[in-house]
């Protein structure tokens, strides 16, 4: 009996918590054992090794008899924190030998990772944050609108966000016109059938993509190849007609301001021709009445050089005759012009003596009697 009395205080003394009796306690017999024992005098009453009663023999006394194992029948649940992470079994940690898995709440969202918080440095990951893709899955949820991160880090669930910092972007939002994939279905703007059009403008199709669109075919888009916002485009199948270009004569309305050739005050004059009126039929126009002109019309010339539009008779393909007239147009009358047909003239002869009768000893002809000849 006195051995076994021995051993049980030897195993006293191998305690070192204050649960526990020491070297100096006073042995007790056996038959002084009590079948209760209170933590705190020091002293192993009931003879279980501890201070306090021990029911499972884990080393703890029971938090009845003022100890801190929690639970007295199983001696696998202790107080003892086995993976240094600051909590034990009795503090609901749900792995006593993973640091990583404790009950406290590390970053205020609710969730511990004993809760299967994959993230417990993050307030806006936790199971359940992102209720819209899941209730159940832990995601991140960082703009609050119902759809988890689609890109999270490592060991966080990936949810349906494709801009988790902009609340305004999840799969529940409507594409509108700009740039962006709204509704996260990876379709952008005018590639996405469900776009709400209204937030877009109205374009109009440039088949010849000059920068001018066709008024005949508007369409609302937010931008598009080959639509443009402009619709004065007066003919949409060719790029050199436009309002930007300059009315040449071509009969076509070049420049889309519904007026053509001549009849356009911006006519490049380059293209057209500088007529003279030929009121006279005889192939030469009068200097005083010119025009630009697309095409010739039938009382116009492409010159100006008759000085009399009204008589067909005087032109620069006429003989100079005696008359009075610039007849061939070169400024020069009658006996001016060196061109004269003398046959129109006539033959003077001297008069010396002044009796009115000349001597056919000197004659001219010309247009004009010359002084001190007659005829």
């Amino acid at each position: 009996m006195f051995s076994i009395v021995l051993a049980l205080l030897i195993g006293c003394e191998e305690k070192t918590s204050s649960e526990t009796t020491t070297p100096t306690d006073p042995p007790v017999e056996e038959e002084d054992c009590l079948s209760a024992d209170s933590v705190g005098d020091d002293v192993d009453q009931n003879c279980d090794g501890v201070d306090g009663v021990d029911n499972d023999g884990d080393g703890y006394a029971s938090s009845e008899s003022g100890g801190t194992d929690c639970d007295d029948n199983d001696p696998l649940i202790t107080p003892m924190d086995n993976d240094q992470d600051g909590y034990s079994l009795c503090d609901s940690d749900c792995d006593d030998d993973n640091q990583a898995l404790h009950p406290g709440d590390d970053d205020d969202d609710g969730f511990s990772t004993c809760d299967l918080d994959c993230d417990d440095n993050d307030p806006f990951t936790f199971p359940g944050a992102a209720a819209v893709d899941s209730t159940e899955s832990c995601m991140r949820d960082y703009d609050g609108d119902g759809y988890g991160d689609a890109t999270p880090p490592e060991n966080v669930a990936a949810g349906t966000d494709c801009n988790d910092t902009e609340e305004t972007i999840s799969p529940q939002a409507d594409e509108v016109c700009d740039g962006v994939d709204n509704d996260c279905d990876q379709q952008i703007d005018d590639d996405d059938d469900d776009v709400d059009l209204t937030t877009g403008s109205q374009y109009y199709i440039d088949n010849d993509m000059d920068g001018f669109g066709d008024p005949s075919l508007p369409v609302l888009l937010c931008a598009q190849q080959n639509f443009v916002p402009d619709n004065t485009d007066c003919d949409d199948t060719n790029p050199n007609i436009n309002p930007n270009q300059i009315e040449v004569c071509d009969g076509i309305d070049n420049d889309c301001d519904q007026n053509i050739d001549t009849l356009d005050d911006s006519l490049d004059l380059s293209t057209a021709s500088l007529l003279a009126l030929d009121s006279d039929g005889d192939g030469y126009g009068d200097p005083s009445q010119t025009d630009y002109f697309c095409s010739t019309p039938s009382n116009y010339v492409d010159n100006t050089a008759d000085c009399d539009d009204s008589s067909a008779s005087i032109n620069p393909d006429q003989v100079e005759v005696c008359d009075f007239i610039d007849n061939d147009c070169n400024n020069l009358v009658d006996d001016e012009d060196t061109g004269l047909d003398t046959s129109t003239a006539t033959t003077w002869y001297i008069d010396s003596d002044g009796d009115s009768f000349g001597s056919s000893t000197s004659a001219t002809t010309t247009c004009v009697q010359p002084a001190g000849y007659v005829s």
